[in-house]
């Protein structure tokens, strides 16, 4: 008996940040969905003053590196440690529509403290249109010190082949210096972030007046990384309170297989695909990748018609003013039935099963993934 050869298209309709496990390898637990923090570095430090940074590598520490989930903080009861929301911003503990685990770097306990985490991102070789997305969110205690002396929130992509990576050496930052660095200090206006006086629910039970929590909810940016296939590349993310030892500053982080190109197959021909990009951003613009000339539209999601050969579509992605750098994000569709060969392959869309023929046999097949 013959048996049928199966082509799976584990495919339908897909956003940029959709993470397409058919096509793609995500690095091991970078989006901490794990339900753990393996994978992950760790370290712990003391600021002093200028350029704070945390170099004593370790185990991760309950209530300075911990881990989040939809019903509040893990393994940490400490103050700021219970409920599903931050107790100054607010917002969800867990980054909305991240999955079901999110990191919490530092925490509302003063003395000086720095935490770090850091991930290493291997990039295939000959990879060329790929974009590093990450999630953060930023609560930093504006003490009324000097800008040297604030709490603070860093986060800088380094090349991992450039620098020894301990005994308090810098990261050798990524060529792009500008858009692979970015600090957040408290004290005077930052763009995007509020301001919370008083909170009756907060450990202490109120903020001081002079002691002004400034808090940012959760944000998307992106560092690109074309051009570094067959690199590895590492993510710093730093908190750090006030070096007179008495204020904080804490941030949660997320991240995303997005930094992955992608590429999907369109099964239902008869429904035009719609094409979403990562949140967070200020303006979105949608482009033909050949010559930039063709505008299919703006805003964070698109309907484009159903394209008959396969298109690379391009977003270019604009931040809000001083958080992050533009960014240029591709898709490319292709209708699956020019993937169809020889005839006797079969694609089977997402939700639907098939006939599989195996010794004259045959059997029901549902798909999931």
């Amino acid at each position: 008996m013959n048996t049928k050869k199966i082509l799976l298209a584990f495919i339908a309709i897909i956003g940029l940040g959709f993470t397409s496990r058919a096509q793609l390898v995500c690095p091991s637990n970078i989006d901490f969905e794990l339900g753990d923090l393996s994978a992950w570095s760790f370290f712990t430090g003391t600021f002093t003053g200028g350029t704070p940074d945390a170099t004593i590598p370790g185990a991760a520490i309950p209530c300075r590196h911990t881990l989040t989930k939809p019903a509040g903080l893990i393994g940490c009861t400490g103050p700021g440690g219970i409920g599903p929301l931050d107790q100054y911003g607010g917002f969800p503990v867990v980054a909305p529509g991240g999955g079901s685990y999110s990191l919490r770097l530092g925490g509302n306990v003063v003395g000086g403290l720095t935490e770090k985490a850091r991930f290493y991102i291997p990039i295939p070789p000959g990879s060329d249109n790929y974009s590093l997305i990450y999630r953060y969110a930023v609560l930093v205690q504006n003490a009324g010190h000097t800008a040297a002396q604030m709490p603070r929130f860093i986060v800088r992509v380094f090349d991992s082949a450039a620098t020894a990576l301990g005994g308090g050496v810098v990261p050798v930052l990524i060529s792009d210096t500008a858009c692979s660095y970015f600090q957040y200090v408290a004290g005077g206006t930052l763009p995007g972030f509020m301001t919370n006086s008083t909170c009756g629910t907060c450990v202490p039970s109120s903020v001081p007046a002079t002691s002004n929590v400034q808090y940012k909810s959760w944000s998307t940016a992106t560092v690109d990384l074309s051009g570094l296939g067959g690199t590895t590349v590492g993510i710093d993310f730093i908190s750090s309170d006030c070096s007179p030892t008495g204020h904080f500053g804490y941030g949660y982080v997320d991240m995303s297989c997005g930094l992955f190109k992608i590429a999907a197959a369109i099964c239902d021909t008869m429904t035009p695909p719609t094409l979403t990009a990562p949140d967070g951003f200020a303006a979105y613009n949608w482009y033909d990748s050949a010559t930039f000339s063709v505008v299919y539209g703006s805003g964070m999601s698109i309907t484009i018609p159903f394209p008959p050969t396969p298109v690379t579509i391009a977003v270019v992605l604009t931040p809000f003013p001083g958080y992050g750098c533009p960014d240029t994000l591709y898709t490319r569709i292709s209708p699956s039935a020019l993937a169809l060969n020889p005839s006797n392959d079969t694609a089977i869309c997402r939700g639907r099963s098939t006939m599989l023929e195996s010794n004259a046999t045959d059997i029901a097949v549902p798909l999931y993934y």
